[in-house]
């Protein structure tokens, strides 16, 4: 027993050291509470709007990844489908390709969420979107990654990011 708890003990270091610390975001303002990589670093453009979250992880000067989340009022009676095909039609005229689209239930609430992609010269990102609404705000959530090859190692955090998500607005 003690062999295999000596044996045992680099691997175990080994995962502690491989998994990243997480800060939890707690936005009155926003009505929200996230958690995010703890070397991620928040940024407020339109503190009333939105918050971003910049990756610590620098290729060639760039950020590699980002989580934006933007929150906008709407009628109670507009739907989120209805919501969720008017920004698909925004990105679309962006430039953006959209890949598939899943219904699912993000903090009790229904949500929609797809892939971007943009290939050009400068940039081939790809992006996760997530989209809710309650009765007098719209929520989008995009995590962004700036270089496609670098996306799979994001999912995992993209993934516990989204699980994470607190809405204390109505």
């Amino acid at each position: 027993m003690k062999k295999a708890l000596i044996l045992l003990m680099p691997l175990l270091c080994i995962g502690a050291i491989a998994q990243p610390q997480w800060s939890k975001h707690i936005d009155k303002n926003l009505g929200i509470e996230i958690s995010y990589p703890r070397d991620w670093k928040p940024n407020y453009k339109n503190p009333n709007k939105s918050v971003s979250f910049t990756a610590a992880k620098i290729r060639n000067g760039k950020t590699s990844a980002s989580l934006w989340i933007h929150i906008s009022d709407v009628p109670g009676n507009e739907s989120l489908d209805s919501l969720t095909l008017d920004y698909m039609k925004t990105l679309r005229s962006d430039g953006n390709l959209i890949h598939g689209g899943n219904e699912l239930v993000m903090d009790g609430r229904n949500a929609y969420s797809f892939h971007t992609s943009v290939e050009n010269n400068d940039q081939s990102k790809i992006s996760d979107f997530y989209l809710l609404k309650t009765d007098s705000k719209f929520y989008i959530l995009a995590l962004i990654v700036y270089q496609r090859r670098e996306y799979d190692s994001y999912k995992s955090d993209f993934q516990k990011i989204i699980e994470s998500l607190k809405i204390n607005n109505p």
